[in-house]
């Protein structure tokens, strides 16, 4: 439907960042971006790329099918489909992962995950659960919607993978065993997934953003209460918006002198300092997510 409204054309009507942006949202990207905002605003309009996470053999299936390839950030490709996904070998031999480069980087934020237990939390259909077993860890994932964890599963025996599933209200404490490394990719407003999900432009206010940033404020304490010492946080949000980014791990590490913010390892794609973290920058097919590294002293 995106792809059929996008070319849906009205006489006398303006096109442009101008006309497609709400002021405010517009604003915040300025804020955010600063010189490369118009650009960035501009690119946001264009259709959303196919990014895939693929296997040596991922890539060799979909070029003999007739797909092009392109590397990419992350180590994620760019790919041009010779045909709908779910029919190419590649998807059905657990060759392919669809991933967005900001999203894999905020596992990447991790380090290196090999044979350590992981808790996912706010884990949703699993994708990320699934990079991280990719990369040797023992997932735990965890989320509010218990029937997210049946669609994470099916996608995990897809690509030959394993992981535990918890269902739990993270705004409350999560009795479970301290990990070494937590992530917690919030829920969030996706004003940093326009070009995919242009929707969000039309339905997203101001007090939508603040009652975001609240949720995740209760989130952020009971996520650093399951890390073990010397052990490290990742938080990240698909958002641009500073109460949901900087300002929420400002506010926690004022009140967790515990926790000290690290620079985010692992970057291939662009993005700007952010207060206690960076914001990759939602240009050229990639989505702007704010990341940010925390480390539990021990």
């Amino acid at each position: 439907m995106n792809a059929v409204l996008r070319r849906v054309t009205l006489d006398g009507v303006a096109a442009g960042p101008e006309a497609e942006v709400p002021a405010w949202l517009a604003e915040l990207y300025r804020r955010a971006y600063g010189d490369a905002a118009e650009r960035v605003l501009a690119d946001l309009l264009e259709p959303q790329p196919l990014w895939l996470s693929l296997s040596d053999e991922g890539v060799r299936a979909l070029e003999s099918e007739g797909s092009v390839v392109k590397g990419g950030p992350q180590g994620v490709d760019r790919v041009s489909l010779e045909r709908p996904l779910r029919q190419t070998a590649a998807y059905s031999r657990g060759q392919a992962q669809p991933i967005n480069p900001a999203s894999l980087a905020c596992v990447d934020a991790l380090g290196d995950v090999a044979g350590a237990r992981v808790l996912d939390l706010a884990g949703g259909a699993g994708v990320k659960a699934a990079m991280l077993a990719t990369r040797g860890a023992k997932v735990t994932s965890v989320d509010l919607v218990g029937a997210k964890h049946e669609a994470a599963r099916a996608n995990l025996r897809r690509l030959g993978l394993k992981a535990d599933f918890l269902t739990h209200d993270l705004t409350r404490p999560l009795a479970v065993d301290p990990a070494p490394f937590v992530l917690l990719d919030a829920p969030c407003t996706g004003s940093g997934t326009l070009r995919s999900h242009p929707e969000i432009k039309l339905r997203l206010t101001p007090d939508a953003v603040d009652e975001m940033a609240r949720l995740q404020g209760q989130m952020l304490p009971n996520a650093a209460a399951l890390v073990a010492p010397g052990g490290t946080l990742v938080y990240s949000v698909c958002s641009v918006t500073p109460q949901e980014g900087p300002e929420v791990v400002a506010r926690f590490l004022e009140t967790q002198p515990g926790f000290a913010a690290e620079s985010v390892p692992g970057l291939e794609v662009p993005h700007v300092p952010a207060g206690p973290g960076v914001l990759t920058v939602p240009e050229g097919g990639i989505d702007g997510f704010f990341i940010a590294r925390l480390r539990r002293q021990a």
